[in-house]
């Protein structure tokens, strides 16, 4: 079934809902549990509770467009065993989703600050952190790329600092054909900080954008689902497809001249990447210095076998159908999952094979498991070896 705070299935537009969302099923939304169309200028508010799909505004959103919305939670809570976020759980389904048939979330947002998924504070999908929300909210759901960036000559938005990485969350949807470049190294653990000392680990769930150049630097401490508990057990806050520092990266975008330094724990996760869940476009001159884990968990069987699982795991991308060129990756990859590979998971298109590489251990547990996982273009090779 399918259950809203308003719709369970459907549509709406200039809507809202401010109820608590309490179930045990899939596709739970605080609006609109499973949305099937376009949906403009709505929000909701309150706690939201399910199993698969489950969200502040919308649980699945899988084939539909957001524009101008929100989830106003203050201090809330979103609770799901997986895809799970405080805007929309699910978004695109699976990492073999043709983009032509993803409808980008834009100018949609949540405050990461006062909503608590799985129990802390979390950017997923159309998060902003607390300044920046606020600021859209006051200024009529709108933000000036020009109060937040400086550009070059090159038409380059100039990211100088942590502060700036973070805010670059609000003018990554798509809305224009903005293009980013690094200035500097940057501690990853500054994002959160910066931003009025938030506790959320910063990432960048899609990047619709045009590009993300690092020029040359280095973005250290990447951290996603890097909690344990008192027995050294993963906590999974995000148990979700498509995870990286950018989960999610449509075609026809550039992401170039990056090296990222951290590790990443995906649940249930297919497209689990050390930089790129699941990429369409291409990748140039990009080093990973990352440690992956996949896990599976059924939750004592309220997850089908369908959904326990994942694939598509590896260092640098999890799942690539576009080019890479020149891309490293220096780590260990552990993963109960299948399609494994020390520099992609699933590596389909062109690819400079003479500059690719990965240094490491892969230990996968399924079909396809390798130095470079499954590769369309490439000769089998032997983990840990160009």
């Amino acid at each position: 079934g399918s259950v809203g705070g308003l719709v369970g299935y459907g549509t709406d537009s200039g809507s809202d809902a401010t109820g608590d969302v309490i179930t045990n099923v899939n596709n739970t939304g605080g609006l609109i549990g499973y949305l099937s169309a376009e949906l403009n200028n709505s929000w909701a508010s309150g706690n939201v509770s399910g199993r698969i799909g489950v969200g502040g505004l919308v649980g699945n959103a899988a084939y539909a467009a957001i524009k101008d919305s929100f989830y106003d939670g203050m201090h809330t809570a979103i609770n799901g065993l997986h895809s799970v976020g405080g805007l929309v759980g699910l978004h695109i389904p699976r990492p073999e989703t043709l983009p032509a048939e993803v409808k980008p979330v834009t100018n949609s947002h949540y405050n990461v600050d006062t909503v608590n998924i799985n129990g802390a504070h979390q950017v997923t999908l159309g998060g902003l952190y607390n300044a920046q929300y606020q600021a859209w909210k006051a200024n009529g759901k709108s933000l000036s790329i020009s109060s937040y960036f400086t550009q070059d000559a090159n038409g380059y938005y100039l990211v100088n600092n942590a502060q700036q990485l973070g805010d670059m969350l609000g003018f990554i949807d798509g809305r224009a054909a903005y293009r980013f470049k690094l200035t500097a190294d940057i501690d990853l653990r500054d994002v959160a900080s910066d931003h009025g000392g938030s506790d959320a680990p910063f990432n960048m769930q899609e990047f619709w954008a045009k590009e993300f150049n690092g020029g040359g630097h280095t973005l250290s401490h990447f951290a996603l689902n890097q909690e344990t508990d008192a027995g050294g057990n993963a906590i999974i806050r995000l148990p979700n497809h498509n995870q990286g520092f950018i989960g999610y990266l449509p075609n026809d975008r550039v992401l170039s001249n990056l090296t990222l330094s951290g590790a990443l724990t995906g649940e249930n996760s297919d497209g689990l990447g050390g930089v790129v869940g699941t990429s369409y476009s291409n990748i140039d001159t990009v080093t990973a210095n990352t440690r992956v884990t996949a896990l599976v968990n059924d939750h004592g069987g309220l997850l089908p076998s369908s959904e326990a699982g994942s694939s598509y795991v590896g260092g640098l991308a999890g799942y690539s159908a576009g080019e890479i060129n020149h891309g490293h990756h220096v780590g260990d990859i552990h993963a109960d999952a299948s399609s494994v590979g020390g520099l992609a998971g699933h590596l389909i298109g062109n690819h400079t094979i003479g500059d690719l590489s990965h240094s490491g251990r892969v230990n996968g547990s399924g079909a396809r498991v390798g130095g470079r996982g499954r590769a369309a273009c490439l000769p089998a090779q032997p983990a840990g070896g160009r």
